[in-house]
């Protein structure tokens, strides 16, 4: 893994291809991801008991409690399906908004 360089080569690593952590900007590479990240909200929402809403010195983290079996329909939870084909939704267990940002793109932070 480069820390310098943007790389997909999907073809050679598929499944252990994860987008670069240094900046983000289009290449020239064939990348398989075909579709949007699609959401689905769920009934849990941030004003909710179970939720846990922290302030940290680098981040604001958001925690969902977790579902004890997959097939339970409780807590229900956002979730989220992502590319390349997985065809599941996983659930969200934690959101960090990291200030200042870890990414770039197109060589700015925010």
């Amino acid at each position: 893994v480069s820390l310098t360089e943007n790389t997909c080569n999907s073809a050679k690593f598929f499944n252990g291809n994860r987008a670069s952590p240094v900046d983000v900007r289009a290449t020239e590479d064939d990348c398989k991801e075909y579709h949007e990240i699609r959401t689905l909200d769920g009934s849990v929402t941030l004003q909710s008991n179970n939720v846990d809403l922290q302030i940290r010195p680098n981040m604001l983290r958001i925690s969902y409690p977790r579902r004890k079996n997959k097939k339970d329909l409780e807590p229900d939870v956002p979730t989220v399906d992502v590319p390349q084909g997985w065809g599941k939704f996983l659930d969200v267990v934690r959101v960090d908004f990291v200030c200042p940002a870890e990414h770039t793109l197109l060589g700015e932070k925010f």
